[in-house]
């Protein structure tokens, strides 16, 4: 019974000791949302903060959103890369996630989305542009930032939602339709069919005679036709007085191939590149 107690006694002390570290750790993990330019009053980024927390722990996948005048547009893909790399973002032992980077010069307000890991399968070049577009549809020229990063964030949840189904959000090529039919190449085949069940019938019908008639044989050459003494040749040659020539058009191959996905189509995909922690990244961005 002392060993038990013993035993229990010094469990609690483990966790005594070691649950303060587990606490710290998950409070390690940086804001998900930061803005340095005042685009959101206070209580907005809280609200954005715990949507962007629930989402990101609930997919493990991260979604953050940094706002300041510090990025620069000529070396933006660098400097989201370089932020998300830096500053602990992103889940898992491969770093799945996304950032927002929303900055600002002379020429007005940019956007850039860098995407990590899981996230580069997440949101695909096509998926990327249309985010930004729920930005530009629900931010009111600028005037309503809130709205439009509201909506951007639950887009990424429901985009991170057809990932994980096997369905990524992106842009679907049908198949190549077939080339037209062309008239003369169908006339051609049509000629061709004709002459040759013609062909196949005089043969037939040519045997057929023949073998009824004994008497007539097939002679090499002309001077074999003549009966002997009636009379002498003495010099011969075969002339041809005419020649025919037919020609088809050939049809242009119409094979073509295609990578396999949804509809029969292929996919645009996620151009990638390696930043300078040497880890690969997807993204995109624009003015708005």
């Amino acid at each position: 019974m002392k060993r038990i107690i013993k035993f229990l006694l010094i469990a609690f002390i483990i966790t005594l000791t070691f649950l303060p570290a587990f606490t710290i750790l998950k409070a390690e993990h940086p804001d998900r949302v930061i803005d340095e330019m005042g685009l959101l009053s206070e209580s907005e980024r809280e609200e954005l903060q715990q949507l962007c927390d629930e989402i990101s722990e609930r997919q493990n996948v991260d979604v953050v959103i940094v706002i300041s005048d510090v990025f620069t547009y000529d070396n933006r893909v660098q400097e989201a890369d370089d932020y998300y790399d830096y500053n602990g973002y992103g889940m898992g032992e491969d770093y799945a996630g996304s950032l927002l980077l929303v900055g600002k010069d002379e020429e007005g307000y940019f956007v850039y989305i860098t995407t990590c890991g899981y996230g580069i399968d997440c949101y695909s070049d096509y998926g990327i542009e249309h985010l930004i577009d729920v930005i530009v549809e629900n931010y009111d020229g600028g005037n309503d930032w809130f709205s439009g990063l509201k909506a951007y964030v639950n887009r990424c949840d429901e985009l991170i939602d057809m990932a994980n189904n096997g369905e990524p959000y992106d842009i679907y090529y049908p198949e190549p339709e077939p080339e037209p039919s062309n008239p003369a190449v169908e006339a051609a085949k049509s000629a061709g069919l004709s002459a040759g069940a013609g062909g196949i019938a005089a043969l037939i019908g040519t045997t057929l005679l023949k073998s009824k008639n004994k008497s007539v044989y097939h002679r090499r050459e002309a001077k074999d036709y003549a009966r002997p003494g009636s009379f002498n040749l003495f010099n011969h040659r075969d002339l041809y007085l005419f020649s025919r020539t037919t020609t088809a058009v050939r049809p242009k191959s119409t094979s073509s191939g295609s990578s396999g996905s949804s509809g029969g189509g292929y996919r645009g995909g996620s151009s990638t590149h390696t930043s300078s922690s040497g880890r690969s990244h997807g993204g995109g961005g624009r003015r708005l």
